[in-house]
């Protein structure tokens, strides 16, 4: 199997637009200059949505920069998430690294960012409500963390 440069995608995946709801998320993320974004979902919820896949969530993919420190990108995720949590929001979010096999990626992990709504089994519009509101949060506060980080306040012990 042909090992795949840093980046470099598998033949059948092919670039598509960043969905318009997770955009500015994306965005934010991207300005922390510590991650290169790859790939990202907005969340879709109606039952002929779930055909191939579970897309009950909304997410963000994303490869630490070569340069990037750890220590900064996992700071300003733990602040995310922690900050997220404690609101009176009706979904969940969750930031982790994901191993995958080492053809795809080069044994370097990938980071993830998860939106998920509470309840499964809201009606779809309730879930888009929900995760339109828990993107636009989760985007404040990854600016709030981003600056933070810039002026030394943000720190991981």
């Amino acid at each position: 199997m042909k090992k795949l440069k840093k980046g470099e995608q598998p033949m059948a995946w092919k670039p598509r637009p960043i969905e318009p709801k997770i955009k500015p998320l994306v965005d934010a993320l991207m300005q922390t200059k510590l991650l290169k974004t790859f790939s990202s979902c907005q969340g879709h919820y109606r039952g002929t949505d779930q055909l191939q896949q579970d897309r009950n969530f909304a997410d963000v993919r994303f490869w630490k920069l070569p340069k990037a420190s750890e220590k900064e990108l996992q700071a300003i995720l733990v602040y995310v998430v922690s900050e997220f949590w404690p609101q009176k929001t009706d979904m969940t979010m969750e930031a982790f690294k994901k191993y995958i096999p080492s053809a795809a990626v080069n044994d370097d992990p990938i980071y993830l960012i998860t939106l998920t709504p509470l309840d499964r089994f809201d009606h779809p519009h309730k879930k888009r409500k929900d995760t339109d509101n828990g993107i636009k949060l989760a985007t404040e506060l990854v600016k709030i963390a981003t600056r933070l980080n810039k002026e030394g306040k943000l720190v991981v012990k």
